[in-house]
């Protein structure tokens, strides 16, 4: 596979899927709860009578170097952005009918979560011109 993507011209692979991923572990004495996210979109957290947002990036990312051989997201600068799928923000404003909000109400979701795209693949392009990939 590698020679065939070599001879056609291809340097680096990279894969966005979006699905289901791990947003937060939270352990304590009576065990651990993990929140999960089944794509992107808006997610809510509720605690102690009050409610925050925050849009997530449902993308599993992976990305490899051909020349040389290299994971690009184990690089620790890309690492770190890709575990950062989640970004809170104050604008959102909870519709009246939550149950059936107009789409315009998500609107405001969108920008962030293009922002942690645009980052993750800002930091992959960084670490190839820079060669510092191990």
């Amino acid at each position: 596979m590698r020679q065939r993507l070599e001879a056609l011209g291809i340097d680096v692979v990279v894969v966005a899927d979006e699905g289901r991923l791990l947003l937060s572990s939270e352990c304590g004495v009576y065990g651990c709860s993990y929140r999960h996210a089944d794509g992107s979109g808006l997610a809510s957290r509720d605690l102690l009578f009050s409610t925050w947002y925050l849009a997530v990036s449902g993308y599993r990312w992976a990305a490899y170097s051909l020349q040389p051989a290299a994971n690009l997201a184990m690089q620790d600068s890309v690492r770190g952005l890709i575990s950062r799928n989640e970004v809170g923000f104050e604008e959102f404003a909870t519709p009246k009918d939550i149950e059936s909000p107009p789409s315009t109400a998500f609107q405001v979701v969108l920008p962030p979560i293009e922002k942690i795209i645009r980052d993750i693949a800002r930091e992959m392009a960084k670490v190839l011109s820079e060669g510092t990939t191990r």
